[in-house]
């Protein structure tokens, strides 16, 4: 009874959080293109797709290679929380340039470890056109062009004893600085002269400002079971009223477990469940703290991978 009763109360618990899905996945794109990969990430209101291509031919025994990437990301769907890329949330089309650099990269070394450092730079850029109606006559529309630009940092750290039951584990940071638009929300404005109410945006586009640095880990016990856990911690810097500074901070902790189904495939499919909190710490408190939870499917991957 009492397993029953806290059973429920999980259940419970977990239908009241925010619930948010998106997926990952990588797919090769040989005998087309060689050494090349297709990449798509979907999420509550952006879609990413794109092309890995291989620095390096890859052999049987080195567990990555260094890659350069390229795509967009493409806004489908209007959420201002966007939980699940909530950094990459604007309403701009961004295209996208990363290449990752290999600061060491060993796969068999004398003492039986295996050791990975890679740092990926990348930088994004988007240009759109925004209409608005600042005299409020719906027939003599205002244009303004704005630009969107990110640039972002990330570096992976791996190690692991090559030995039956060993413990593995990756250090991920990642620090990201961007600058988006996302359109004035509209108004009722009531016509006099026909007694027509019309929703207009009568002023310019937000322009929000963000400033987010993070780190993470994700751990492999040595079990039997193909699982790993990795807690993950955000700050984010915001100025969305066009000032110099940052008028709010929020603090971001996701939890996460991953699972990784053995298949005779081996398709690298990796199932996350994590929940998150949205700590406000500084500035205006408009908005509440957030809890929610996360599901996340990715293909194509593995323990050394970038949980970000």
């Amino acid at each position: 009874m009492k397993s029953l009763i806290q059973f429920s109360l999980i259940a419970i618990i977990i239908c009241c959080l925010h619930c948010k899905v998106y997926g990952q996945t990588e797919f090769p794109l040989k005998p087309l293109i060689n050494y090349t990969n297709g990449l798509t990430e979907s999420s509550d209101d952006l879609l990413e797709i794109g092309l890995s291509i291989d620095l390096e031919k890859k052999d049987s025994t080195a567990q990555d290679k260094g890659y350069l990437k390229f795509g967009a990301r493409i806004p489908h769907k209007k959420d201002d929380k966007n939980l699940a890329s909530i950094d990459k949330s604007t309403d701009n089309m961004n295209i996208f340039f990363a290449s990752e650099f290999l600061l060491k990269n060993i796969p068999i070394s004398d003492n039986n470890n295996t050791i990975f450092w890679g740092i990926e730079p990348s930088i994004e850029f988007g240009r759109k056109k925004y209409e608005y109606y600042s005299d409020s006559i719906k027939s003599d529309a205002d244009e303004s062009w704005k630009n969107s630009y990110a640039v972002e940092l990330k570096s992976r750290y791996f190690i692991s004893k090559r030995e039956s039951g060993a413990w593995q584990w990756g250090l991920y940071g990642r620090i990201r600085y961007s600058i988006s638009n996302k359109a004035a929300d509209e108004i009722h404005l009531l016509q006099t002269n026909s007694n027509i109410v019309d929703n207009l945006i009568v002023t310019e586009p937000r322009t929000k400002k963000t400033l987010s640095p993070a780190i993470g880990a994700n751990v492999y016990p040595g079990t039997d079971l193909p699982f790993s856990f990795s807690p993950i911690f955000y700050y984010y810097w915001l100025s969305e009223d066009n000032e110099s500074g940052f008028e709010r901070e929020k603090f971001r902790t996701e939890q996460w477990l991953y699972f990784y189904p053995l298949s005779e495939k081996n398709t690298g499919l990796r199932i996350g469940f994590g929940l998150f909190q949205d700590i406000y710490t500084y500035g205006k408190q408009d908005d509440e703290n957030t809890f929610g939870a996360m599901i996340n499917v990715k293909m194509e991957t593995n323990i050394l991978k970038s949980i970000f």
